[in-house]
């Protein structure tokens, strides 16, 4: 090694020994807690978490009609991600039936996609009926849309 490398590692070597140790002041942190907690004080000082408010569930909420509520507020969303699958299913089966160019088995295909498209949804409006007519007649609801 050159004398030129070896000054230059021993000014660096200098200089982080000066950063390190001398040059560093010691920061003392306070005793201050993050928003909503308490701090106790004694041999160790502690941030706590103060006692959570008593948790009454939502207005209409209860143990017996929660699966109700749920149900009431899931379906219209699945009915409404069925009905853009089913939208989405019956185009890509229309073009691909007219893209078959004559070819039966492609129109075949394409045919059948496109019925099992409609069964699928029929299959879920019938669901959804016969939850509201089970939900009217016998459990004696507005159903489920109200």
């Amino acid at each position: 090694m050159n004398i030129f490398l070896k000054t230059i590692v021993l000014i660096f070597s200098f200089v982080s020994f000066l950063f390190f140790t001398v040059l560093t002041v010691p920061i003392f942190a306070e005793n201050v807690c993050p928003a909503g907690y308490n701090l106790v004080t004694g041999p160790t000082d502690l941030c706590v978490r103060p006692k959570p408010p008593d948790c009454t569930p939502p207005e209409g909420f209860t143990a017996g009609n929660l699966i109700g509520k749920l149900i009431g507020d899931i379906l219209p969303i699945v009915l409404g991600i069925a009905g853009f699958l089913t939208v989405i299913f019956v185009i890509i089966s229309g073009i691909q039936f007219v893209t078959s160019s004559g070819n039966p088995e492609a129109a075949a295909a394409a045919r059948s996609r496109l019925i099992f498209a409609l069964v699928g949804f029929i299959v879920i409006i019938l669901a959804f009926a016969i939850t509201q007519i089970v939900d009217r007649i016998f459990l004696g609801g507005s159903g489920i849309f109200q």
